[in-house]
């Protein structure tokens, strides 16, 4: 039987075992945000694109890096953080009188809440390109974020100056009043970006929460019910709709609206809690306890993460805390959650080989097999010398049916680390379940006994005498393992087989 990747990885990140409040709080909206810039992204590339004007001597330079850039822009869009990051320096390197590639590093910077060194990114940009309209409009979006509120002000309305169709910098500036509750500025604020993109869901969404913010609940309602027309799936336009009808006591549309929250995001902890209350109050008592037990549930994961985001906040490069919640996450099968750390700390630190290991066995728990083969590419890149790199490799080319290249990461395996019998044992059963070089199988995983003489590795060996036809040897062998066959499936369904040809024989 073949050793999981969970178990690979286990010895050589022992050493991380024991190493995210929300800001989405009272007036502080940044996620809606950051929503709302990544819609966004497509509009900025256009924007970017038309701006990009480089600098070079070279015109092959000229196209190789606009090339670079777009590609680095999509990646940050995907939120594939660690190539977004490799290719905007790839840009800067080929076009070193160009500020897009700054502007991209200051993207990055800035979602990793890197807030000072993003604004560094910005303002070098502006040095190269003092017009640079989206500049000026990230740099309104960190200084809100630092809540240093007259700057914010000051960079967006640049922004605006240069560019009078620029969304973001409107809707930045409305959450910029927002912040400092001078509402009507903010909803004037969110009226221009209605009437610069009048099918955006966003600015909707942000006066809804305005006027609920404000007291006036119908109009909220209104607001919001025409972001969630103009984008059926917006998560946070239902859930506030849900909470603005359990504010006007309308119980029955509020359950519709948050049922909908958690059908589209089933771990959204507020909207089961809220869901529970609507529940409770129109005596649904077992539906109601059902959804308290789901809030408890997520709550228990964001209490484990707290410490770690707390530490992050005081310092975003801390990569323990990130695969300490990488840890959690995976544990409770948050797995998109697990994914976006592993980026953020491979943009932090490119080699940084627990964030490759933890994103091939996010993968493969998905079943995933290409991406985690990808990633187990990457990982024997980046430390070639590292057995674990190869026998992840060995274990994804299996699912994916690339025989000569399992045969060959899982022999690099028992060359670099000949003392662990994993590798030995995972090759001989894919021999095995291939039904080819039988006798190397046997040969292999006789090594691998004699390192550890590990169940599971017994029961390879009873499996290639099983495929030899030898059912007396695998028997005996399973025999060996007989107090552990009851309770592995696997183990017992290999005891079936053998008994079963067996019988066939002895007729």
């Amino acid at each position: 039987m073949p050793v999981s990747s969970n178990y690979l990885g286990q010895a050589y990140l022992k050493e991380y075992q024991d190493s995210v409040d929300s800001f989405n709080k009272a007036l502080e909206i940044q996620p809606t945000h950051d929503n709302f810039k990544r819609d966004c992204v497509f509009v900025l590339m256009v924007f970017f694109c038309c701006l990009f004007q480089i600098q070079s001597r070279s015109e092959d330079n000229n196209v190789q890096a606009q090339e670079v850039l777009d590609q680095a822009f999509q990646h940050y869009e995907d939120g594939h953080l660690i190539q977004a990051l490799i290719e905007f320096k790839q840009a800067q390197n080929l076009a070193q009188n160009s500020a897009m590639p700054y502007v991209g590093l200051g993207l990055i910077y800035a979602t990793q809440n890197h807030l000072d060194k993003g604004i560094e990114a910005m303002q070098k940009a502006l040095s190269i390109q003092p017009d640079l309209a989206v500049a000026h409009q990230e740099l309104g979006s960190l200084f809100w974020r630092k809540r240093e509120f007259n700057l914010a002000e000051t960079y967006y309305r640049q922004a605006i100056s240069l560019n009078s169709k620029m969304v973001l910098a409107y809707m930045g500036l409305g959450l910029n009043f927002v912040s400092q509750r001078n509402f009507t500025n903010a909803m004037v604020q969110f009226r221009q970006a209605i009437k610069v993109e009048p099918t955006l869901h966003a600015p909707y969404h942000s006066l809804g929460q305005t006027y609920a913010w404000m007291g006036d609940l119908s109009k909220a309602v209104e607001m919001y019910q025409t972001a969630i027309q103009l984008e059926p799936n917006r998560i946070e336009s239902y859930y506030e709709l849900g909470v603005t009808y359990m504010r006007l006591k309308d119980y029955p549309k509020a359950i519709t609206v948050l049922e909908k929250v958690v059908a589209l995001k089933p771990r959204h902890k507020s909207a089961h809690y809220n869901l529970a209350k609507a529940y409770a109050k129109v005596g649904r008592k077992q539906l109601a306890e059902t959804e308290t037990r789901l809030f408890e549930a997520w709550h228990q994961v964001d209490e484990k993460i707290k410490p770690y985001s707390r530490r992050l906040q005081g310092n975003p490069e801390d990569l323990q805390a990130r695969y300490a919640m990488v840890q959690i996450f995976q544990k409770h099968g948050w797995l998109q959650e697990a994914e976006e750390q592993c980026q953020l700390m491979l943009s932090i630190q490119s080699d940084f080989i627990p964030a490759y290991v933890a994103l091939v066995e996010t993968h493969i728990s998905q079943k995933r097999f290409q991406n985690a083969y990808f990633w187990a590419k990457q990982l024997t890149q980046i430390r070639p010398k590292l057995a674990l790199g190869y026998s992840y490799l060995g274990l994804t080319s299996v699912e994916l049916e690339r025989v000569d290249s399992a045969i060959e990461a899982y022999q690099k395996a028992i060359e670099l680390e000949p003392d662990s019998p994993t590798a030995y044992n995972n090759l001989a059963w894919f021999y095995a379940e291939k039904g080819i070089n039988l006798n190397e199988a046997e040969k292999l995983c006789q090594q691998a006994i004699q390192i550890s003489s590990k169940p599971t590795y017994i029961d390879t060996l009873a499996y290639i005498y099983y495929k030899r036809g030898e059912y007396e040897a695998a028997l005996q062998e399973m025999s060996k393992i007989s107090r552990y066959i009851s309770g592995n499936p696997k183990y017992k369904l290999h005891w079936k087989k053998i008994q079963k040809k067996l019988s066939q024989q002895k007729k």
